[in-house]
């Protein structure tokens, strides 16, 4: 029942950004996005409750053992957060004054424009989901303790780039609006070139030299225990990786996906700070560790390279970035948090 739910939220979002752009391409009427799009308003408006309900719930001594420990802090945050992007999010639509001071501070924001009005609600909803489902799991340990209880699947992290690969053709409007080869464009995507494959190969392994670094300062600085249990979420990840053409996998269809629709899709509407944040809160595990901040300079990093010379080119930085420690735990060799 979980997957199903799962898959059809899945693909009505996916249809809210078709939606969105047959609207732009004036083929459907500005009503049917509009409908979508409050329809996300209202879950968000939603999810404020539901964490502050989940936090009662936990607490209850009745109930011990059935739901996962939640700290007040965490709900009350979520909640607010969920709050505040609810309120943001209807009064984006309600408002096309306000759209239009966004589009002030965000140079590559349209205010005329139904998709881009849509990727501000999803991606405010993603954030939402992230940070509801992170404080559902009991926060960091708690995101440790279900990778441990759990099987990484193959299956389910190609089918999650695949979706990040299908988002971001569909945000551009791939077969509505444009073309292949101008979505190509659009995205920053061709075949690799000389220079390409050199800056990716460079960048990603000197960001992996930097993360070196950074695991080494963090481990100076905090106690052995804390930096173990804030790590321990990563270290499954990498253990489940027992062999390198998953490894390879894994960590190529991440790189795809991530670089697809953030970089691609994503960074021309909302600029390389804004798309580097979405794109380090993205990862859950990471959340109220130091990590964060080096995930955000990995996503100026692969930005500032898609800028400079294609999205194929940040693809192949993340993939190195990804596949070394991998690769090095698939082999034996342990790898870096």
């Amino acid at each position: 029942m979980d997957t199903l739910l799962l898959i059809a939220t899945l693909l009505y979002l996916m249809f809210v950004i078709y939606a969105a752009n047959q609207v732009q391409a004036g083929l459907w009427e500005p009503s049917i996005i509009r409908l979508c799009l409050m329809s996300l308003v209202g879950l968000l408006f939603i999810l404020a409750p539901c964490s502050l309900q989940a936090l009662i719930l936990s607490s209850d001594p009745a109930l011990s053992g059935q739901f996962t420990p939640i700290s007040p802090f965490q709900a009350l945050f979520v909640a607010a957060f969920a709050s505040a992007a609810a309120l943001f999010s209807y009064q984006i639509l309600q408002r096309p004054e306000l759209r239009v001071s966004v589009a002030r501070y965000i140079k590559g924001y349209n205010p005329e424009s139904q998709v881009h009005l849509t990727a501000v609600v999803l991606c405010l909803l993603a954030l939402t989901a992230v940070a509801f489902n992170f404080m559902l799991a009991g926060g960091v340990s708690g995101i440790a303790d279900s990778y441990e209880q759990s099987e990484l699947s193959l299956r389910t992290s190609i089918l999650e780039s695949a979706l990040f690969v299908a988002a971001g053709f569909l945000g551009v409007g791939f077969a509505i609006r444009r073309g292949g080869p101008a979505s190509l464009d659009r995205l920053g995507l061709r075949i690799p070139t000389r220079n390409d494959v050199i800056t990716g190969v460079v960048l990603g392994i000197a960001l992996y030299g930097v993360a070196a670094v950074f695991s080494t300062v963090w481990i100076t600085l905090s106690d052995p225990q804390t930096f173990a249990e804030q790590t321990r979420a990563t270290q499954e990840i990498n253990s489940q990786l027992a062999s390198l053409p998953v490894a390879i996998l894994v960590g190529g269809g991440a790189a795809i996906g991530e670089e697809v629709f953030i970089r691609g899709a994503l960074q021309p509407i909302f600029g390389l700070w804004l798309t580097s944040a979405f794109f380090a809160l993205l990862h859950s595990q990471y959340l109220l560790t130091p990590t964060l901040a080096l995930m955000f300079v990995l996503g100026l990093s692969f930005g500032r390279l898609r800028q400079l010379q294609s999205t194929t080119a940040a693809v192949i930085a993340h993939f190195i970035y990804n596949i070394v420690p991998f690769a090095l735990y698939a082999l034996g060799g342990g790898g870096l948090s």
